[in-house]
């Protein structure tokens, strides 16, 4: 289990602990838990690690079972599209007469 905190043995607590998640870990040795979990505190990653081993580690307010799906804590999407950057802020409604067909 990756931890920002306490002791492994002692029991953490979380406000949100996802599990039952193929977790892909952006840290430099591309770590992969499946079936994996992620707790968060606030608006930080607590802990990151495998399902089983979190599940007995972690008491969590809220616990939400992934189904499988695949989680990426950590990664900044810096994905963007000069349009969207050039665009932005202007209005979004426009005259759809001036660009339909007659």
């Amino acid at each position: 289990m990756t931890s920002t905190g306490a002791s492994p043995f002692q029991k953490q607590s979380a406000d949100l602990l996802l599990t039952n998640a193929i977790v892909l870990c952006m840290d430099e040795a591309m770590q992969i838990f499946e079936p994996g979990a992620v707790a968060i505190l606030g608006d930080s990653l607590l802990a990151v690690g495998p399902a089983a081993e979190m599940e007995k580690s972690i008491t969590a307010q809220e616990v939400v079972d992934c189904g499988g799906k695949v989680l990426m804590p950590g990664l900044i999407n810096a994905h963007t599209h000069v349009p969207m950057n050039l665009l932005r802020g202007m209005p979004k409604k426009r005259s759809q007469a001036r660009f339909t067909p007659r």
